[in-house]
């Protein structure tokens, strides 16, 4: 796929390709209606209870003092949608500490790939990692093609959904 379209493996000619298709500008869209529908969003998951309750509690508790960091909130409201919907988010969300960047992931269809620094604890299934070494898109699991990142270092997990949704 890489060979075939090699400029749709680059952040600014997937958006500019969704404009030209669609006339939209797919990633301001994205982060107005994100914003828009956020406060709604956490009032939702902020009253569920159970054990999915507990799990969207887990999550936005990383958040719970930085409600000023918009990035941070985007991505607790992002990674709470599959919990909520009752998915497990573990198969779209993939953490690796940075020796482990050589793992297997070719089972993944679609994913957003966190690489953390070697020094962090272990990965918990419900973090956050809001500051990771790395954000990429696994695409039919290829992150990693002959030796060469296809789409990495993405600037926040948000934009990573975003252009994974194009």
């Amino acid at each position: 796929m890489l060979e075939r379209w090699p400029a749709l493996f680059r952040k600014q000619q997937v958006f500019a390709e969704f404009t030209r298709v669609a006339s939209k500008d797919l990633e301001q869209d994205f982060f107005e209606s994100l914003d828009r529908h956020s406060p709604r969003l956490l009032e939702i998951f902020k009253s569920k209870k159970g054990i999915v309750g507990k799990t969207l509690a887990e999550i936005l508790a990383q958040v719970e003092m930085k409600t000023h960091d918009v990035v941070a909130m985007q991505t607790a409201v992002l990674r709470c949608l599959p919990v909520f919907l009752g998915d497990d988010g573990s198969d779209c969300f993939k953490v690796l500490a940075d020796s482990d960047a050589v793992r297997d992931i070719t089972q993944i269809p679609v994913g957003i790939l966190t690489v953390v620094p070697e020094d962090s604890q272990q990965p918990d299934p419900n973090a956050l990692h809001l500051e990771p070494s790395s954000i990429g898109i696994i695409l039919e699991g290829g992150i990693i093609l002959e030796g060469s990142i296809i789409m990495d270092n993405i600037e926040s997990h948000t934009q990573a959904i975003c252009l994974t949704l194009d």
